[in-house]
């Protein structure tokens, strides 16, 4: 008797003593479940926290942490608008009484709604402060002629601010008033200068923050109640006014109430959609209710586990887990369809391998997710993978105990016997289609940015977008967050910043600017303190006392100015900073608990190429966070692509080490993985042609289906080759049934996360289920007529060239741009374009079976449409020489050794195609107000060209549709550092000519040997 045999024989033994023992094995199970739902209640805690997103050491997940460590999530943004041009002034006295009013609120730590007075009222401040602002070298700047000139002219005018001047003769406050501007400008704030609090251009709304407290906001319970008492203030206070309350905060209650009633919605659907599949399907088997308890009571107890387990749980993995637990009812159906008829003991008994294997299989490749570094999903990975096994032992064990006896459900479209003919039909319309979703894969976009698993309501998002045009500058600089333990510290750091982004010149603002660390201003205290700088502070201060007597002033006129600077020079480097310096950086640091952190704009528009470099230089510093959702995307890009990767590939060797023992042949192993590989691959191809891109959710849902639908090939390979496994078919039609009623239950789920969840549950399971149930009999019909080598074969030249695909696409995620945005970035590439210099590109033409190579001259002009463009042979021979402007052609001429017919498919129209290829128009219409790329528009010539990338540049472009197309360019390969386009690709349809353009490899630098 070989092992499979005596363990059936053993599992025979066990189910009768247990269903002998029925009451005690219901007690047993009633008892464990309600201490685990007690724990669950008393002990667990549960958060939504996104930062469990993103693995532990990571760019994104280092972004995630600074942020929340800023104390920028905790603002509160209120806007208060009057309805009226100059209406702002109007509501000063009961503004002020509300801004009483919030900061006597216990979660509220500071108001900010007025600003500075300006550095007038703090010159006696100031000028001490001048040598630990800068250097000594500021004195090469002074003029005394020129001061004491400037002095007479403002002494001309009525009401000359003569403290001014007294303690600042050289005009050095201008420094800082550039600093200011510079901060103005970068900040991007929409925000009137002209008044002493912040009010919009015309002074009809007023704008106040509000800092809260750290760790009092993080629950809808704590966030709904301040914000409607914010809003009740408001509405007191000022009855006729419109209150816009943005923050972050919102986002937070968006998404928990999101997530809570997405759990209750979802569950009541699921619990709804089992109950009329049991009534119908089950043909009145009310029996069959008994099937989703057991995943019901293996859902308390694994929660109750995790409670233990984990200090804290995220709350949408759970409705994730609830939903996975509710997918191992399938192992209660297959337990349902084997225990029925006369022998339901030993029938269950023999359906053990494949019932064991399968959650073997799924559990591992669910506890392959706790090797991510990703707290989210480790907590999915051990709930789901200890879910199916506690679920598998009580549905073999538990489930019989409350069935009757009953004859055997059969579903005749389940039970598939496909003849030759049939078989032959499915197997090539799977290879057709498989064919069609691997042709299509290169189209996958990838979408990795925080926002697509953001549950924010539309009216939140709606709101953000409009109160972004109305306070916001286009041109608005990038920012960056760097934190620290102390203030000296973070001045440093910010210092230590602007020299590693100095190196490329870039403009930048940030507190150090106006008042530096301690190591700084000693720094330039000692620059002041040389004998050089001495005898150059007196020589100026003799010279301006000469030069105020000599045009009738008093030469002791600045004196004090003087006097200040040498009481600043004796003094010492924490000296407190002046006044209006404060006013300034509160608004640039922030504490939260024993955390400060520091606001660092800098100028410049940055493309994916240089976001990655500065994250990665920003990860070095270890305390800096670029804030923008570019950043998010390109890092959250950086860490799961590879990170997936590796999962796969632990999941591929961990499933062929459970399988290998006990499939050895290749072909068995086909079989299994054919169900699963099907349902990835035409899921994906579907996901390409709807242009939906793939997102976190979406990317770790597809991995986590591979633990779902193996079993789908496991039973499939089970029916085929055992003996009595009839039930099997029936089984697998049931358990898809009311997997894909339940995960349809998410696809009503307003939060990303569960949404794309459900999208992929459903959609894997569905096809997953039509390949086990239909596919896998034809290819075995096939495969018994000895043709199993040519499907072998087949099967792994489709993986392949799968894999080859998705790898090769160039696909990037959407961006949302502004009409303005949008209309920068494209002038900025016809200016690139305009400024190149004439360009050489290898040039083929094929045509039928023929293809000539040549190497290609071509410049161009995009403003004046001018393109000149020669074609020569490797040996310098000219082939063709074309000119024109405008899309006129002026020029034309062809070698006389070019045969009649290539003068006539080819040549004919060369200037036209090229005109087709290397012209854009300049002006390609109006772009909408708010445009998510790609962006495809029509030209009024007819033509459609899509725009996408950062720059905005032409990726596609075509005249015609099928089947009147004319012709079609792709463009591919986009190289930053040339801002063009390394491959281009273009098909005219008209003489079936295809043109193919490659710029040459650039020369790799020669490296001296040191």
């Amino acid at each position: 008797m070989d092992a499979t045999a005596k363990i059936t024989r053993w599992l025979t033994g066990a189910l009768c003593l247990v269903l002998r023992r029925r009451r005690a094995a219901w007690a047993a199970v009633l008892v464990l479940v309600g201490v685990m739902a007690v724990t669950a209640l008393r002990v667990g805690t549960f958060s939504n926290d996104l930062g469990h997103m993103f693995p532990a050491d990571s760019l994104s997940g280092n972004l995630y942490r600074l942020m929340t460590r800023s104390g920028l999530g905790d603002l509160i943004q209120l806007e208060l608008a009057s309805g009226q041009a100059g209406g702002a002034p109007a509501m000063l006295p009961a503004v002020d009484r509300l801004v009483a009013e919030l900061s006597g609120m216990p979660s509220i730590s500071s108001v900010d709604f007025r600003l500075t007075g300006g550095i007038a009222d703090s010159w006696s401040e100031l000028a001490p402060a001048w040598p630990l602002l800068t250097d000594a070298s500021i004195l090469a700047t002074a003029d005394p002629a020129q001061a004491v000139q400037k002095l007479r002219q403002a002494l001309m005018l009525p009401a000359a601010p003569l403290a001014a001047w007294r303690h600042d003769p050289f005009g050095w406050q201008g420094r800082l008033l550039g600093e200011l501007q510079d901060f103005h400008r970068l900040s991007g704030m929409k925000i009137s200068l002209q008044h002493p609090y912040m009010t919009d251009a015309d002074a009809s709304r007023l704008l106040l923050t509000l800092q809260c407290r750290p760790g009092e906001l993080a629950t809808a319970a704590q966030i709904a109640p301040l914000l409607a008492t914010i809003r009740q203030a408001v509405a007191r206070e000022l009855p006729g006014v419109t209150l816009t309350i943005i923050s972050p905060l919102k986002h937070v209650l968006d998404n928990e109430r999101a997530v809570r009633r997405d759990i209750l919605q979802v569950s009541l659907l699921s619990l709804l959609a089992l109950l009329i599949l049991f009534l119908l399907l089950y043909r009145g088997a009310y029996d069959a209710v008994w099937i989703p308890v057991i995943p019901f009571a293996t859902t308390v107890i694994v929660t109750g586990l995790m409670a233990v387990i984990f200090d804290e749980f995220c709350l949408f993995i759970l409705g994730i887990c609830g939903s996975i637990a509710g997918l191992a009812v399938d192992q209660g159906i297959h337990v349902y369809a084997a225990y029925s008829g006369r022998w339901r003991v030993r029938a269950l008994a023999r359906i053990w391998p494949p019932l064991l294997l399968s959650a073997a299989t799924s559990a591992l490749v669910f506890f392959m997710f706790a090797l991510t570094g990703i707290r989210a999903y480790s907590q999915l990975g051990i709930f789901a993978g200890c879910a199916l096994l506690v679920n598998v032992v009580l549905s073999f064990f538990i489930l019989p105990t409350l069935l009757p006896q009953r004859p055997r459900l059969q579903f005749a479209c389940a039970s598939f016997q496909p003849g030759k003919k049939t078989a032959w039909l499915i197997v090539c319309a799977w290879l057709l289609g498989s064919a069609a979703a691997v042709s299509v894969l290169p189209r996958i976009r990838f979408d990795f940015n925080l926002s697509a698993l953001d549950g924010a309501s539309a009216e939140t998002r709606l709101s953000e977008e409009e109160f972004q045009r109305r306070w916001r500058r286009d041109d608005a600089g990038n920012l960056i967050v760097v934190s620290a333990n102390d203030r000296d510290e973070l001045l440093q750091s910010c210092e230590a910043l602007e020299r590693l982004l100095g190196a490329s010149g870039t403009r930048c603002f940030h507190p150090a600017r106006l008042w530096p660390s301690r190591q700084t201003r000693e720094a330039h205290r000692q620059t002041w303190r040389q004998p050089e700088a001495t005898a150059a502070l007196r020589r100026l201060e003799d010279e301006l006392a000469r030069e105020c007597q000599r045009t009738g002033l008093p030469p002791a006129f600045f004196t004090a100015f003087f006097d200040s600077l040498r009481q600043g020079i004796a003094g010492d480097a924490e000296r407190p900073e002046p006044a209006f310096f404060r006013d300034v950086t509160a608004r640039l640091i922030r504490e939260r608990g024993h955390t400060l952190s520091a606001m660092f704009f800098f100028a410049g528009a940055l493309n994916d190429g240089e976001l990655a470099a500065l994250l990665e230089k920003l990860d070095g510093l270890g305390n800096c966070a670029l804030l923008s959702n570019d950043a998010f995307r390109v890092a959250t890009g950086r860490d799961f692509r590879p990170l997936a990767s590796r999962v796969l590939l632990w999941v591929a060797l961990g499933l062929l080490l459970l399988l290998l023992p006990v499939y050895r042949s290749p072909a068995k192993l086909l079989i299994i993985i054919l169900p699963g590989f099907t349902a990835a691959l035409w899921f994906a191809g579907l996901v390409a042609i709807s242009g939906r891109p793939v997102n976190i959710a979406t990317c770790f849902g597809m991995i986590m289906l591979i633990g779902l639908v193996i079993d789908y090939g496991i039973f499939a390979l089970h029916h085929v080759t055992a003996r009595d496994a009839s039930t099997i078919p029936t089984a697998i039609f049931l358990s898809a049934g009311t997997t894909l009623l339940t995960s349809a239950a998410l696809l009503v789920a307003r939060h990303p996360i569960l949404f794309h969840t459900g999208l992929v549950l459903f959609g894997q399971i569905l096809l997953a289920a039509l390949t086990a149930l239909y596919v896998v009999p034809a290819l075995v019909r096939l495969w018994r007529g000895r043709r199993g080598g040519l499907f072998v074969a087949a099967l792994g030249l489709l993986w392949l060239a799968a894999g080859c695909r998705i790898t090769s696409g160039q696909g990037e995620a959407p961006r949302q741009l502004t009409a303005a945005a949008a209309a920068g970035e494209w002038q900025a590439f016809q200016q690139a374009q305009g400024d190149e210099p004439a360009q050489m590109l290898t040039m083929k033409v094929d045509i039928l079976w023929y293809s000539f190579p040549m190497l290609l001259v071509v410049q161009r002009d995009a403003t004046s449409q001018r393109l000149q463009a020669t074609g020569m042979l490797p040996t310098g021979a000219v082939v063709f020489a074309v000119s024109g402007e405008g899309g006129r052609q002026s020029q034309h001429h062809v070698a006389a050794v070019v045969p009649a017919i290539a003068r006539k498919r080819i040549f004919a129209g060369i200037y036209d195609d090229l005109c087709n290829i290397f012209l854009t128009s300049s002006q390609p219409g109006p772009f909408p107000a708010v445009a998510s790329t790609p962006i495809r528009q029509r030209l009024p010539s007819g033509i459609v060209q899509t725009l996408d990338g950062s720059p905005l540049r032409p990726v596609h472009k075509k005249l015609g549709t099928f089947p009147r197309r004319q012709w079609v360019v792709h463009y591919a390969d986009w190289d930053d550092d040339l801002k063009s386009c390394r491959r281009i690709v273009y098909k005219n349809y008209r003489t079936r000519c295809t043109f193919t353009f490659q710029r040459p490899a650039p020369p790799e630098k020669e490296t001296l040997a040191p």
